[in-house]
């Protein structure tokens, strides 16, 4: 009798080591380029700026996992602006736009801040004050429930604005966060 368990202990650990090591394909999703017309501070760039997005798709389980890279080129400067990665097919949700001579650009929860001269800031709602708190207390899925709507930018006040896709009732339709320190840091607005 010991020496079955043993045995079907030991099947057992090189069946499940066997199956962490599936290496699962990462494919191109999608991929897009996206022009945008405006003029930024720092160096300034009027010509054309372009967006690049890449959606790449990786079969894991339970679900796929979606990572997402953003490069911008201004002239000879291309710059990776970020990338992340989560279960959410979404790409972009609204065209890249300039806001205050900021390039925004908006993907699902994310939102990339891109100026020749100044580092790229990137925000989504976890890294907000208080915000695993009050998502935690009203079951909130930040990530897959809200998109970005509105950016606003006037001078140190920043504004961003999600609206809900998918909430349950007693959810909250739109949820605001805002900024005082040039979009250093932000607080939720209830």
């Amino acid at each position: 009798m010991k020496m079955i368990m043993v045995k079907v202990l030991v099947s057992s650990l090189i069946f499940s080591g066997a199956a962490c090591m599936v290496d699962f394909a990462r494919t191109l999703e999608s991929s897009q380029r996206v022009t945008v017309q405006g003029t930024t501070v720092g160096t300034v760039v009027s010509e054309t700026i372009l967006v690049e997005e890449q959606i790449y798709r990786e079969e894991s389980f339970p679900d796929p996992r979606y990572e997402r890279i953003y490069h911008v080129q201004a002239g000879n400067q291309r710059v990776e602006l970020g990338r992340y990665t989560d279960e959410a097919a979404n790409g972009m949700t609204i065209p890249p736009q300039i806001v205050d001579r900021w390039l925004v650009v908006m993907s699902g929860a994310h939102i990339f801040f891109w100026q020749p001269d100044a580092d790229v800031r990137h925000f989504h709602p976890y890294v907000a004050d208080d915000w695993v708190d009050y998502a935690q207390e009203r079951q909130l899925n930040g990530h897959y429930d809200y998109v970005v709507t509105t950016v606003r930018i006037d001078g140190m006040e920043w504004q961003i604005i999600y609206d809900c896709t998918a909430c349950l009732t007693g959810q909250p339709a739109r949820l605001r966060f805002v900024s005082v320190d040039g979009g250093q840091t932000f607080r939720m607005v209830p």
